[in-house]
């Protein structure tokens, strides 16, 4: 049986729908790739390295900052806040912040707020590179124990400059209940 050449309309037909179907493929994929990328991790992390303390223990805070920008940093300034999530008789405990050491200068804290510059006295903290400060933090010994505290940690003012002063981040970086580092108080162990 013999087949009919395809006419010119019949080519140009399937030309346009092979150049649709061929945008319309382009497109799928490209989509695809962009929500499959994942967002660029945080600049400021933070942990503690002790979630549970008893009164007059010592944990400690870490926070981290890396450049993830394309250019030299040139100043960087962090101010912390501890909050207390849950206590229910308030005034039973007493949270505060007792060091600050690492990469910082003018690193001070006044109880429960802390404030450091992150560049200085070394200036400019370069692409990929990491500097790290370090929060000592407790509950006094006079604690009550046995009233459940759990104090939660967030930037209260984040701000750094780069790109030689020509761009800058800032802004308050609270991280939500649940995803925020904590330290809980709780009552030493019974002999």
């Amino acid at each position: 049986m013999r087949t009919p050449a395809p006419t010119p309309r019949h080519v140009r037909l399937a030309a346009v729908l092979a150049a649709v179907l061929s945008l319309f493929v382009s497109l799928i994929g490209f989509s695809r790739q962009a929500s499959a990328a994942e967002p660029p991790p945080p600049a400021l992390t933070m942990s503690v390295d002790r979630p549970v303390v008893a009164p007059g223990e010592v944990g400690t805070l870490t926070l981290t900052f890396t450049n993830r920008q394309s250019s030299d940093v040139q100043f960087l300034y962090v101010s912390t806040y501890a909050s207390e999530q849950a206590s229910p008789t308030p005034g039973t405990t007493r949270a505060e912040f007792t060091s600050c050491t690492g990469d910082a200068s003018t690193c001070a804290f006044d109880q429960i707020v802390s404030y450091f510059n992150m560049t200085a006295p070394t200036v400019p903290i370069a692409p990929g590179e990491s500097r790290t400060v370090r929060l000592t933090y407790r509950f006094t010994p006079e604690s009550d124990c046995h009233n459940t505290s759990v104090v939660a940690f967030g930037i209260l003012y984040f701000y750094y400059e780069y790109a030689q002063g020509t761009g800058t981040q800032e802004g308050k970086q609270w991280v939500e209940p649940g995803v925020s580092p904590t330290m809980t108080l709780a009552c030493p162990a019974v002999p």
